[in-house]
């Protein structure tokens, strides 16, 4: 016994070892970003940042402060500490023309507001901004620049006597420029009480910077006394305001034209939305040109149609409270240029490819098609609608040996400009040596699925076949679909199919489809009692014991039930395992699957959400899943957000909610929030940036970056692509899908883009430089089989078994394959290997 204990005792001072030298080198590699507010009681807005470190290249590029007057900015070879000062831009509307400084001792927050700028004059001795010598010589003095920062401070603290100074650090405190916050009240106060004394701060940073580390004297007419009156008649200070419950007593006023200056009274309009209000007449997002918990001017947005729109003010999330209805009388400017360049283009049998150059001023344009020359450029002839955002679209659908004559409008807020000039294109002949007949009299199954075996079998190798006409009269239903139109019998009872040259180097050809992970050993869909609902063979019905819970070294083993979403570190793979509440970990090289975090239902039966680490949390069905290589982030039925640490396995609730969808990268993640915003969030900071918002028939889907590109699915199957830095999203590639579905996945192997389409059976490839796109596999119908899967259609080029899916949810490209999550029914995740 004595032995046992004297074991146990040194086994606790081992492990107290451990802890105490930081586990062995896992420690995150430290932060290196400098972000803060740049404010005096109200932000300095669009002011120009600038930073300059003790040694290390100048730092470029810096964007300048936000509405609230955040700046960020990631250093890379530069040595702390750093100066920062921000210069110019715009203080509630007017012009800035003070130069503030801070300094950066550490990563993390550096605000730069007049109180910093005190501190860095009286550490300094001088008013003049720190050289990168003065930094440098930092590093070497004898007194650590940590002390001589404190004693600056002290010297600012003692000679203003406000208590509340005592509370936070005006460098590294974090903050809103907003009433009630107690930073943006003293800011508020140190105004107020040096315009009552006709003191300018040129006067009080004089006196900070009389010595280095002296005290301050404050200049003559303002006293310490002056100062708290000041203070005390802030929210913070004692004046309050009755709470943080916005109310909106008016506006001002009702009517104008595009580009009037709006004001908004009220209460707590400001600190009722964090981290900033956001006021949008419709969907149309407005300049903020005046903030304030009483009062905010903002100017009517560009892009209205005359009449009356809803304004609206609101924060990152929550409702957003209806401030009334204004009337714009007039949009202003003028049309934009008729579009140039414009060329039509033979892109398949019954295919043209229009594209043309973007015309100035224009936010969008229409396409007008006629098969008579002149195009009458009418509603009846126009072909988008909605107007497209892209300088391109894909007309399809089209009929045979038919030449078709096209104009382009382009189009902003003044309305359409002029025509372009007419061009044309001839669609070609449907190819007669790879046509074959489909007998539609005895279709196999329900729900108008037809047997289309024949002709994709016969055609030659690396064909694509996805153009349908019936009994030679062109159709919109395209045979990769599966589905022969509604009113088929009044073109007879035979379906032609046309196989027309392969777009080069976009069919995959015979890929293999094979189970990786799930289905309790279950691997064949005849062994399983289950092809589909087609009526291929079999039940309809999977047997019991497919679909369930249960890890397992052998991956076919395993049981999943209903995975959603996938991602990869590059290792291993992370599912979204929505009715088994749990996140489950597959090891890539062995297919052995295991639960990474989440412990099911809770006691009573129940999915709840609680934070804890690995299987000591609880999830309520996550659904959309993400990773930047030390965390995972998880959305869970609901829209929360949850994040999962790769290394401790700790799961802790974000404060964002809302979302539907959530991609990541080094940096930020990007959510769909209110079925069509996408907004950037600081993995570091927590600060929400509206990057974008779609128009209101818009339902985003899956996200993916590349570079400083974000990638996104809609409903009707179509790509966009957003610029990370203009905030600025256009289409990249469109199906011109006519029917609305489910949004789908979609990931990247850096130079494609790959897709499922909807809940669907089909996996679409897009070529990143062109949005040029093919099928890289389809189902003819639902079901589950492993075997050969030609582009686009779901059989061999070659013969063989084909693949069949259930519902395709969520995709991770990983080493030349792609992973897919079959939801529902199947429950697997499924391999395609080239």
């Amino acid at each position: 016994m004595h032995l046992l204990n004297r074991g146990i005792a040194l086994l606790l001072i081992a492990v107290l070892t451990l802890i105490g030298c930081g586990g062995g080198g896992d420690s995150a590699p430290p932060a290196t970003t400098l972000s803060g507010t740049a404010a005096v009681g109200a932000p300095i807005v669009n002011g120009a940042v600038t930073v300059t470190c003790a040694a290390g290249a100048a730092v470029s590029g810096i964007p300048n402060t936000s509405a609230t007057g955040a700046w960020s900015v990631s250093l890379s070879g530069q040595t702390l500490p750093c100066a920062v000062q921000v210069a110019g831009g715009t203080i509630s509307g007017a012009a800035n023309t003070v130069t503030y400084q801070s300094i950066a001792n550490a990563y993390g927050t550096v605000n730069v507001t007049p109180l910093t700028g005190l501190v860095v004059a009286n550490l300094a001795g001088a008013v003049t901004a720190l050289t990168q010598t003065q930094l440098a010589a930092f590093n070497t003095a004898t007194t650590p620049l940590a002390t001589q920062l404190n004693t600056a401070l002290v010297n600012l603290r003692t000679t203003l006597g406000l208590t509340a100074l005592n509370t936070i650090n005006p460098i590294t405190t974090a903050f809103n420029p907003a009433s009630g916050v107690v930073m943006d009240d003293i800011l508020s106060a140190l105004q107020t009480a040096m315009n009552n004394a006709t003191v300018t701060y040129a006067n009080l940073l004089a006196a900070a910077g009389a010595s280095p580390g002296a005290a301050i004297t404050l200049p003559a007419g303002l006293t310490t006394t002056a100062l708290n009156t000041a203070y005390a008649g802030t929210t913070s200070g004692g004046a309050g305001t009755g709470g943080t419950t916005p109310t909106v007593t008016g506006f001002s006023p009702a009517t104008g034209a595009v580009g009037t200056t709006v004001t908004i009274t009220g209460t707590n309009l400001v600190t009722a939305f964090p981290p900033a209000p956001l006021i949008k007449f419709d969907a149309f997002t407005a300049n903020v040109t005046g903030s304030s918990n009483t009062s905010m001017t903002v100017i009517v947005p560009t892009g209205l149609a005359l009449g009356a729109h809803t304004i609206t003010i609101g924060g990152a999330t929550g409702t957003p409270l209806n401030v009334g209805n204004f009337n714009v009388t007039s949009t202003g400017g003028a049309a934009p240029a008729a579009p140039t360049g414009v060329t039509a283009t033979l892109q398949a049998a019954t295919v043209i490819n229009l594209s043309w150059t973007a015309a100035s001023g224009a936010t969008a344009y229409n396409v007008y098609r006629s098969t008579t020359s002149p195009v009458d450029t009418i509603a009846g002839n126009r072909v988008t609608t909605p107007p497209i955002a892209d300088t391109g679209f894909g007309d399809s659908g089209l009929t045979a040996t038919t030449t078709y004559y096209y104009k382009v409008r382009a189009i902003n807020s003044t309305g359409e400009s002029a025509d372009s000039a007419e061009v044309s294109a001839t669609t070609s002949a449907l190819a007669t040596g790879n046509v074959c007949v489909v007998d539609t009299t005895a279709p196999l199954g329900t729900g108008g699925n037809y047997n289309y075996k024949q002709c994709y079998v016969n055609r030659p190798t690396g064909y694509s076949c996805d153009q349908v006409g019936m009994g030679g009269v062109a159709s919109k239903y395209h045979a990769q679909y599966g589905y022969p139109s509604g009113s088929i019998a009044t073109f007879g009872f035979s379906m032609q199919v046309s196989c027309p040259a392969p777009a080069t180097t976009f069919d995959m050809g015979g890929v293999f489809v094979s189970t990786f992970a799930g289905g309790g050993g279950c691997l064949s869909g005849a062994a399983c009692g289950y092809l589909g609902s087609g009526g291929l063979a079999g039940s309809a019905t999977l047997p019991a014991g497919i679909i369930g819970y249960l890890d397992s070294v052998v991956g076919t083993n395993a049981l999943f039930s209903s995975p959603e979403g996938i991602t990869s570190d590059g290792t291993n793979l992370y599912v979204a395992d929505a009715d088994n509440y749990r996140i489950r970990k597959v090891v890539i090289a062995t297919g052995e699957v295991s639960t990474f975090a989440g412990a099911g239902a809770n006691i009573y039966g129940n999915p709840v959400s609680i934070d804890g680490i690995g299987t000591f949390a609880y999830f309520l069905s996550p659904q959309s899943i993400s990773t930047n290589g030390t965390d995972l982030f998880v959305v869970e039925q609901g829209g929360t957000v949850r994040k999962i640490n790769l290394s401790t396995k700790a799961v802790t609730t974000l404060p964002i909610y809302g979302v539907t969808n959530i991609a990541s990268d080094a940096t930020n993640l990007y959510v769909v929030q209110a079925a069509r915003d996408i907004n950037q969030i600081s993995i570091a900071t927590g600060v929400s940036t509206n990057l974008a918002m779609f128009p209101v028939s818009t339902t985003l889907g899956g996200m993916v970056t590349v570079g400083s590109k974000l990638y996104v699915t809609d409903s009707t199957e179509k790509i966009w692509v957003l610029d990370l830095a203009t905030k600025i999203y256009t289409l990249l590639m469109n199906p011109n899908q006519i029917y609305a579905s489910a949004p789908g996945a979609i990931s990247t192997d850096g130079i494609y883009l790959y897709t499922t389409v909807g809940q669907n059976t089909t996996i679409r490839k897009t070529l990143i430089a062109t949005g040029t796109f093919t099928s890289v596999i389809k189902s003819p119908n639902s079901g589950f089989l492993d075997g050969f899967g030609a582009a686009g259609v779901g059989y061999s080029s070659v013969g063989g078994q084909m693949a069949l899916f259930y519902s395709l949810r969520g995709i991770a490209a990983v080493g030349g394959n792609l992973y897919v999550t079959d939801g529902a029914r199947s429950s697997r995740i499924r391999k395609i290997a080239p």
